[in-house]
């Protein structure tokens, strides 16, 4: 399946507020391939390895849910520098090898959280709200 990967063609905006769980996700997945090689070392690889050691509270994370499993991940990490911000497709693995084993309550990746369980947790947000927030801003808040 071909996306354009931009927030419009992602079917529900979230911001996850609690970002320390996504940086751990993403950390163990950063170590896996370097140690496999698996996928090249590049710029983004290395942005994404910033954002897994970066303050919790320096890091704005926004999901965008393509299908189930799939997510549309923009992060924003904010430096005395500047900002940085980097995106990509996140394939949840985890997910899927749930769903391989729904009838098997012991199997032991019903107990790993992966990143639909966070995007569960996150708080809806238009498509607007994303791009404010994508570009540094803060969501207006309502009274």
């Amino acid at each position: 399946m071909k996306y354009e990967v931009n927030p419009s063609s992602a079917c529900d905006l979230r911001h996850l507020l609690d970002v320390e769980p996504f940086q751990q996700i993403l950390g163990l997945l950063l170590r896996f391939d370097e140690r496999t090689n698996l996928a090249g070392l590049d710029h983004s690889h290395f942005m994404r390895r910033a954002v897994s050691v970066a303050q919790p509270s320096a890091v704005t994370v926004l999901l965008g849910r393509l299908e189930d499993g799939l997510f549309y991940v923009c992060v924003r990490l904010d430096t005395k520098g500047g900002q940085l911000r980097t995106s990509w497709l996140h394939e949840d693995d985890i997910y899927r090898e749930r769903e391989e084993v729904a009838d098997d309550a012991e199997h032991p990746v019903h107990q790993m959280l992966c990143l639909t369980d966070l995007y569960a947790r996150a708080v809806p947000i238009s498509e607007a709200d994303f791009f404010r927030l994508e570009s540094g801003g803060q969501i207006p808040q309502t009274q």
